[in-house]
């Protein structure tokens, strides 16, 4: 019954209280530059500066929740938690949520990822609701 009403109240959020939800996350993590909330499939729901390109980011951000499950899979790791491309002009690091939302986030390329991190934790659970997580979410138990 909690879980079915959970799914209720998150499915009816507005879009545009989802990109301010997002705005509000990036202000809270050091060294964003974009956020895009992406569903299992990788499709995006919802974006924080990333709209020029934003099929783009989409794209590449299924391929790596694709990838990363099947590394993961393949090397006995189990549920992937997130991933982590670091390139000398950024990072980008895909989050795993639950099973139905990621986010991929675009960092700055100094960004200290252990502080990132933690707060990224602190962060989604402060924002669970409005990023519509699963009760089971790695997140929310502690990774």
């Amino acid at each position: 019954m909690f879980k079915k009403r959970l799914k209720e109240l998150l499915t009816s959020q507005p879009d545009s209280l989802m990109v301010q939800t997002l705005s509000e996350i990036a202000n809270r993590l050091m060294g964003v530059r974009w956020i895009v909330w992406l569903n299992s499939s990788g499709l995006a729901r919802a974006s924080f500066l990333a709209d020029t390109e934003l099929d783009r980011k989409s794209a590449m951000g299924a391929a790596l929740l694709s990838l990363g499950e099947r590394i993961s899979t393949e090397l006995r790791g189990g549920a992937l938690h997130y991933s982590l491309i670091a390139g000398e002009s950024g990072l980008h690091l895909l989050l795993v949520l639950d099973q139905d939302n990621a986010l991929l986030l675009g960092l700055h390329p100094q960004t200290s990822i252990d502080a990132l991190l933690v707060e990224v934790r602190n962060t989604v659970q402060m924002y669970a609701l409005q990023l519509k997580l699963a009760p089971d979410s790695p997140w929310l138990s502690g990774i």
